[in-house]
């Protein structure tokens, strides 16, 4: 259990040698107790890392001897799983403690841990094919529904998502491409039935009579209701109940007449009225030369003057808008040439979602509206459908600026995944549409879940235009592709530089080519003294703290855990800047493992740059949760006082600078 640092240090001072942990530590744990070495040592509680000063990591990643370890607040080594900042690492068995990457079997059940050691959930592509992973970051075997889809993992200890024909306890079932199972059609000449089975028989869809109502049975055995459907090329209607409508039949404002049969009349004649060519009663219009007026009936003996307006139509009868878009409508006179007057009244039916001035039409928000025209009686009508705007985004381009091809270290297969975004959820852009305008640059190699995600790869060093397609509006995106190769090594251009007391800067290696590969998330960063210069590890900025020398490294591989490609650089802090606008605040604890319940701490909050003006009283510290172990504990004159064991969440702000968030552990003497 944790105790304080020097009952730790006084217990391990007594230890003479110390043999053990693992094969891994055995050649460096042999070494006299009078040689002060770095090494690993070990008490009851755990294991930890000596450096050759005494110091050891606390709360800290650390580099040794090709593997990485994660040390705890009293330095102890972890194992198991670990999570930091909101990612899951796995650091080995007991006695173990080396973080682990890629597929690693823990209590019977198989997870998947990146080049960063991060444990992955969800859908996960690998060089073997695709899995998932369950939140709890298991991977998923057996049958998997996502999405009102299912898909087939294979069995115990396989998880790979299958795909054409398996049999699974004794039956056949199809799994399209991209591993969705084929309900309700035709594969070939098999057919798979609504539970996805294949069966030698197939329920057509067809008529149903009951008494002396119809309704229409499809195959899966559902109905349409308060809709039309096209069946066999004639249109019905059916009500809510899902019965065919005979007769006449309004729907909003407009009338609709569906014969003895149930199909809808277009382009004819019933009795004294007559039906457009989309099926709606023509009203206060003329047919030929037979007027109809305001209730759709035929005006008989009404004569047609000379230049009066017959009909009118607009330039669009259906159409896409996105939010914010807008455009224009135009009516159409028959005759061109009337001389009825052409004032238009036009109208929306629904303004939530567009709105129209003038035949100006602009999208307000998701959905669907009529826009209706009218002029002297007659109207017109465009069906608008209103979606939020449509991009293309690709983190991994966007930091480029290139599409990057010629090296097997690009994504899948060398190509890199784009999607689609519009402020939805991603699930609601399923059925978008990808192309390519010149595929000798560059190629869709796959696309993922209906659309909602697509992976491209470059073939030649150029420019093309991806594209993406949803509810009729496109939007492009220029891609341009650069040929690239996988990294050697990196140095910097000097082997020493020069900065002052309180700058912050940052230097990045350069490669070997120089049009290698690379991710700048692998990069991982350390400074060999962190009280003269500290470092972020994954952005590689610097901020020095005191006058003296580093020796500053950089990993490339995959950050903690890769042994990768290193470079180093030796840094001097000499004299001081005149910086003294704060930036940021950072804890760097010193010691606090194990507070005593009820001994008063003030924690380590340094200000950068170091050579800021600030007063103590400035920095505010705030109780702000509890962990586990139900810890307590309170505030007072800018120092933090335990009131009962465990862990505690404390928050420190400073004017200008962003809040920071970081935990301390209080013990009230009953764990030693």
């Amino acid at each position: 259990m944790m105790q304080r640092r020097k009952n730790m240090r006084n217990k391990t001072m007594k230890k003479g040698l110390v043999i053990g942990m693992s094969a891994v530590l055995l050649a460096s744990s042999l070494v006299p107790a009078n040689v002060q070495a770095a090494a690993w040592k070990q008490n009851k509680t755990g294991w930890w890392w000596q450096e050759d000063n005494g110091s050891y990591p606390v709360s800290t990643w650390k580099s040794i001897r090709g593997n990485w370890y994660y040390f705890d607040q009293n330095g102890y080594m972890k194992t198991g799983w670990l999570k930091e900042k909101e990612n899951w690492y796995y650091l080995g068995s007991a006695n173990d403690g080396a973080m682990k990457t890629g597929w690693q079997k823990v209590n019977g059940s198989w997870y998947y841990l990146d080049a960063s050691g991060v444990m992955k959930t969800g859908w996960q592509g690998t060089n073997t094919g695709w899995y998932y992973l369950d939140p709890s970051g298991a991977m998923h075997t057996g049958w998997l529904k996502d999405n009102d889809a299912w898909y087939y993992l294979g069995g115990a200890n396989d998880g790979a998502m299958k795909v054409g024909w398996q049999q699974v306890g004794g039956t056949w079932y199809y799994l399209n491409t991209d591993g969705k199972m084929a309900v309700d059609t035709w594969i070939g000449n098999r057919y798979v039935d609504d539970s996805g089975a294949w069966t030698k028989t197939r329920q057509p869809a067809q008529w149903i009579q009951s008494g002396k109502r119809w309704w229409y049975r499809h195959e899966d055995g559902s109905y349409t209701s308060n809709d039309f459907e096209t069946i066999g090329g004639k249109t019905y209607y059916f009500d809510a109940e899902g019965w065919m409508i005979i007769g006449w039949k309004q729907l909003g404002e407009d009338w609709y007449y569906f014969d003895a049969s149930g199909a809808m009349v277009t382009g004819a004649w019933v009795g004294n009225y007559y039906l457009d060519e989309d099926g709606v009663m023509a009203t206060d219009t003329w047919i030929g030369n037979y007027y109809v007026d305001a209730s759709g009936k035929w005006v008989p003996n009404k004569v047609k003057e000379e230049g009066e307006l017959e009909s009118i139509q607009l330039d669009q009868k259906n159409a896409a808008l996105w939010i914010g878009e807008d455009m224009t409508l135009t009516v159409i006179y028959n005759p061109a040439d009337t001389t009825t007057d052409k004032s238009v009244t036009w109208s929306s039916s629904d303004e939530n979602v567009a709105t129209v001035v003038d035949g100006k039409v602009t999208g307000v928000g998701k959905g669907t509206a009529t826009i209706t025209a009218k002029v002297a009686g007659r109207k017109a009508t465009c069906k608008v459908e209103v979606t939020p705007e449509l991009r293309i985004v690709c983190s991994d381009y966007e930091e480029r600026g290139y599409l990057p091809f010629g090296t097997d270290e690009i994504g899948e297969n060398g190509a890199v995944m784009f999607f689609p975004e519009n402020g939805e959820f991603i699930d609601e852009l399923v059925g978008t549409e990808w192309s390519i305008a010149d595929e000798s640059i560059a190629e869709i190699t796959e696309v993922i879940l209906d659309g909602k995600a697509v992976n491209v790869r470059g073939l030649k060093e150029g420019t093309t235009t991806l594209t993406a397609t949803f509810k009729g509006k496109s939007t492009s995106m220029e891609i341009t592709t650069k040929k690239v190769a996988k990294l050697e090594s990196l140095s910097f251009p000097q082997e020493t530089y020069t900065k002052k007391v309180g700058e912050k800067f940052i230097l990045l290696p350069d490669p070997y080519p120089t049009n290698a590969y690379l991710r700048s998330y692998e990069y991982y960063f350390t400074s060999s003294d962190p009280d003269v210069a500290w470092i972020e590890s994954g952005s590689g900025v610097v901020r020095t703290k005191k006058e003296g020398t580093t020796v500053i490294t950089v990993n490339y591989g995959g950050g903690p855990g890769a042994v990768g490609i290193n470079a180093s650089y030796t840094l001097k802090v000499e004299g001081s800047s005149d910086d003294t606008v704060p930036e940021l605040i950072r804890y760097e604890p010193e010691n606090d493992h194990g507070i005593p319940v009820g001994e008063r701490v003030k924690p380590n909050i340094v200000v950068y740059p170091v050579t800021c003006q600030y007063m103590a009283k400035d920095i505010k510290l705030t109780v702000i949760g509890q962990g586990p172990g139900e810890g307590s504990a309170k505030i007072e004159d800018g120092e933090i006082i335990g009131t009962s064991q465990g862990w505690v969440a404390i928050e420190a702000s400073l004017e200008g600078c962003e809040p920071i968030q970081f935990w301390l552990y209080f013990n009230d003497g009953s764990y030693n």
